[in-house]
């Protein structure tokens, strides 16, 4: 089940005995700052509303990413793009 192998992410089996169901977590790794956030289209958040620490504090949905692709490098597979989403750890 276990077969994923990309540059830049780690993964779990998880397996559910009861139900006999397999899942893979998965981690990814790496953050790339690679957005050209003016010039993509983001549906922000209302103005008073204060996003949680999970959220992006940048707005609620994605609609149209533009991305630098000279700012990914070429090793990654898989990567998380900064500044969207919650915590960076």
């Amino acid at each position: 089940m276990n077969d994923i192998n990309a540059c830049g992410i780690q993964t779990i089996p998880l397996i559910n005995r009861v139900f006999n169901l397999e899942y893979i977590f998965m981690h990814i790794l790496n953050y790339v700052n690679c957005v050209d956030w003016e010039s993509s289209k983001v549906y922000l958040w209302p103005q008073d509303y204060v996003p949680e620490a999970w959220e992006s504090k940048r707005g609620r949905f994605f609609i149209e990413p533009v991305i630098h692709k000279d700012k990914i490098p070429n090793h990654l597979d898989v990567f998380r793009l900064y500044e969207w989403g919650g915590h960076l750890i």
